[in-house]
Formats: structure tokens, C-alpha cells, sequence
């Protein structure tokens, strides 16, 4: 049985049209935002962040990452409970840890009350988010992709205005809530024509059945938080929370793409690929057109997020922004990978070689922790630290790309052919702006390989539906 590769396509411009209007609030937010919070305050949002992005993994086990391939119905609705009910009791853990602090800990009664209050919302945020996420693939089961372009944009839209009105961190719980509402209609009419199914000893099978998510790609995922969020916690520490605030937000920009197209792009791919597994066909074509398609999208909008002039940052963002452009630069370099890398990586999951995404990710992290703790080792500055940073990730992602199309034993000279031919475009644009002073050969040239660009694209998805035909 063929793929219908269309029916991909309209998936994942579904799920990307959701995405891009809750994209569009939060950026619409963020120059309100960045003008009521220092970026010290972002710095003190990235660690939180990191504490809810760790703790988040950790609640469900990853068992939510089985309800989009499981072969069975019941299953399904079984994983999602799991993911639900552990979500749950870690948000209680957590908000019972600090009202322990509250008791018990000799100190200020302003730190205790922070501590107090910042634990709740971060045990609310937890537990909501983990009632999203499994709701979230749930919904990616049944393929009700409008669903999920909605619950995208009200959580967009939640989160942005309790932000503004609570604050950065007080106010973040709410559109982890706002968009769990969506989905809940939707899955409790299966569950409720499934609940005489349900049985303790089934729900039991399915937390063995699914025990490689948690006992492989859990500290995978653990490790890649770890990774991911760890120039925040050494720059707020070895550096400033003000350097820590740039980089948060900066990746907040940046991770707009991966959250608009990525994201999409990995949801859609797991529930066909979850087909195909389900009726025997093989997946490898599949995940090369999406590399290709993946790689045309990427290289020139980033190299042209490249190009944009630090005055343009200020004049978005406010004048305490003045040092946020050349972070923003350095992070462009190493997320135009990240977005090729993430929605392939579902790969992993889909195949259950959760043990190679976990040793994959040990190694990013070591990588990481060591290209930051070098350069502060040598005196480096912030700026040159970030710079070791961006290059060694681009390494790491351009491996994980390579690893994981050599997992389905696609043709790597001919997709480093691809690769390497887009690069070039990207870098022939930004060269020829960066090296000539001549406004209107720019100006030309720019739009010349925006079109070449788009010309290449069209052409890319042109092949894909050609073949399906």
C-alpha cells in the first residue's frame, strides 16, 4: 500500500496554520512583553523554564509517545490515562515539596513565600501541560488536525495575555490550560463508549508494553532538556541573568520555526507512520521527501534571519535590548539544523530505538556542557562562549541527521548532495549582502535567491505529489 503523500501535506499545513497563528500571538505579545520585563526577568523565566521542561518529561515517562502509534484503540486510551494520572501526581509532588519549604525552612518570609508560590505554579503548569501533551497525541491519533490548529492558537492566546496581566512566570500556567479544554470533548466521547473495557489488569499491560519509552527514550529526552537548556543555567551563573535573558529570548524567536513547521511536520509524520508500520509498509520513503522538503524550507529564511541589522532588534524589542541581536544571530546558526533534526527524530519512536536516541543524546550533552565550560574556563566572554556553543551544536545536529537516515538506510551521498546544495544558496546570499556595500545589488540579490528559493521549493513539493500519482 502506498502513501498518500497529499494527505500529509494537508495534515501538516493544518496543524502549521494553527501553529502559525499562535506563533503570530505570542510574537505579537513578545514586543509588549520585553518592555515590561528587564532581561534579567527573562533569565529568571529561562530557569524556570528549565525546571518545567525537566520536570514535564519526567511526569509522564514518556508514555505519551506511544497513544499516536499503538496498533490498538483501547490501547491508546489507555496511555493516555498513564500520561494523565503521572502528570498529576509529580504537579502534587512538586507543590507539596514547596509547602514543605514553607514549614520547614529557616529563612526570609519573602523567599519563603516565593518559594511557596513559584513551586504551585509550576506544579499547576506541570500538570496541565501533561494533560495537553497526552490529549495533544490523542488528537494526532484520530488525525483531527483542525482540532489541533485550534487548541494551538487558544493556548497561544492564554498564555500571552496571563503573561502580560500576571507575569512572565505566574502567568504561564494559564495556557497550559486554556488548551488542554479543546481536546478533552474529543477524547471523553471514545472514553466513555470504551469505559466497561477498561480494566486495571489492561492498564497494567500497557504500562509494560510501553516500558522502553520510559526505561530508553525517558533519559533521552531527560538529557536532551539537560542539553538544550544549559546555556541559560551557566550563562545566568558563569556569566549574568542578563546574557541568560538574551539567550531566552532568543530562542524563543527562533524556536517560532520549529514550533510552526517542526513540530507539525513530526505529528503528522508519527500518525503515518504509525500506518505504516500498522499495514506493512515500509517508511523510508516517506521520511526522505520530508528531509528534503525540510532542508528547502530551512536554509534561506534563517540565513536571512541572519542579515537582520541589530537597530531593527532595539527598535522590536525596546533599547534594554541592545545586546540581543548578536545572540540572536549566533543561536539563527545552530537552529537552522535543529529544525531539519526534530521532526525526523520521531524516527526513533516510531521504530522504538529508544536506546540510540538516548545514546545520541548523552552525546549531545556532553558536547554542549563541554563547549560552554571550556570557553568560560579560558576567560572567554558571554558573546564568544555562545559562539563556541553555536558551532559545536551545528556538528551535533548534522550527525543526528546523518544517524537518522542511516536508521532507515536511506542514500546519504545523495542527501548531503541536497544539503549541501541548499547551504550554498543560503551562504551565497548572505555573503553577497555581508560583503557588498551596494544597496541595490542587495536589494537584486536578495530577491533573486528568495525566488530561486521558492522556485526550488515548488519544484521539491511538485516531485512529491507527481510520484504519489
Amino acid at each position: 500500500m502506498r502513501h498518500n503523500f497529499k494527505h500529509f501535506l494537508k495534515g501538516t499545513f493544518l496543524i502549521s496554520f494553527g501553529a502559525v497563528i499562535s506563533q503570530l500571538i505570542m510574537l505579537v505579545a513578545l514586543p509588549v512583553l520585553t518592555r515590561i520585563y528587564s532581561p534579567e526577568d527573562f533569565g529568571h523565566y529561562g530557569l524556570y523554564l528549565f525546571f518545567f521542561s525537566l520536570f514535564t518529561v519526567l511526569a509522564s515517562l514518556r508514555y505519551e509517545q506511544g497513544i499516536a502509534i499503538t496498533k490498538t484503540q483501547l490501547g491508546a486510551i489507555y496511555l493516555v490515562l498513564i500520561s494523565i494520572v503521572l502528570s498529576v501526581l509529580v504537579g502534587l509532588l512538586i507543590f507539596l515539596f514547596g509547602f514543605m519549604l514553607n514549614m520547614f525552612l529557616e529563612m526570609g518570609d519573602d523567599n519563603i513565600h516565593s518559594y511557596l508560590v513559584y513551586s504551585t505554579f509550576l506544579a499547576l503548569a506541570i500538570m496541565f501541560s501533561g494533560t495537553y501533551q497526552a490529549l495533544e497525541f490523542w488528537a494526532v491519533r484520530q488525525k483531527k488536525y483542525k482540532e489541533i490548529a485550534f487548541a494551538k492558537a487558544l493556548r497561544a492566546v492564554g498564555l500571552s495575555l496571563s503573561q502580560i496581566v500576571f507575569g512572565l512566570i505566574e502567568g504561564h500556567w494559564v495556557g497550559q490550560f486554556v488548551g488542554g479544554l479543546r481536546f478533552l470533548k474529543l477524547y471523553f466521547k471514545t472514553f466513555k463508549s470504551n469505559v466497561k473495557k477498561i480494566s486495571k489488569r489492561k492498564i497494567v499491560w500497557a504500562f509494560k508494553r510501553y516500558k522502553e519509552f520510559p526505561k530508553y527514550d525517558l533519559w533521552a529526552v531527560v538529557i536532551s532538556v539537560l542539553s538544550s537548556q544549559a546555556p541559560i543555567i551557566f550563562l545566568m551563573f558563569l556569566y549574568s541573568a542578563e546574557m541568560a535573558g538574551y539567550f531566552m529570548l532568543a530562542l524563543s524567536l527562533l524556536s517560532a520555526p520549529i514550533g510552526l513547521i517542526g513540530k507539525a511536520v513530526s505529528q503528522v509524520l508519527l500518525s503515518h507512520s504509525k500506518d505504516a508500520l500498522v499495514n506493512g509498509v515500509y517508511v523510508k520513503s516517506i521520511y526522505l521527501k520530508v528531509f528534503r522538503v525540510l532542508v528547502k524550507i530551512a536554509v534561506v529564511p534563517f540565513f536571512l534571519i541572519m542579515l537582520i541589522p541589530q537597530d531593527f532588534f532595539v527598535f522590536l524589542l525596546g533599547e534594554k535590548w541592545l545586546g540581543a541581536g548578536v545572540v540572536i544571530f549566533w543561536t539563527a546558526v545552530w537552529v537552522m539544523f535543529q529544525f531539519i533534526f526534530s521532526p525526523l527524530s520521531v524516527l526513533f519512536s516510531v521504530k522504538e530505538a529508544q536506546v540510540q536516541h538516548r545514546n545520541l543524546q548523552i552525546g549531545f550533552f556532553f558536547f554542549r556542557v563541554v563547549s560552554l565550560l571550556i570557553p568560560y574556563s579560558l576567560g572567554a566572554s558571554g558573546e564568544e562562549a555562545l559562539i563556541v556553543f553555536s558551532l559545536v551544536n551545528v556538528l551535533c545536529y548534522l550527525f543526528g541527521i546523518y544517524y537518522v537516515l542511516k536508521l532507515i538506510d536511506i542514500d546519504l551521498p545523495a542527501s548531503a548532495k541536497i544539503m549541501i546544495i541548499d547551504l550554498l544558496l543560503g551562504l551565497g546570499l548572505f555573503l553577497s549582502v555581508m560583503l557588498l556595500d551596494m544597496t541595490n545589488i542587495i536589494y537584486f540579490i536578495i530577491i533573486v535567491c528568495v525566488l530561486v528559493w521558492v522556485v526550488l521549493l515548488w519544484k521539491e513539493l511538485r516531485n512529491v505529489e507527481l510520484q504519489q500519482d
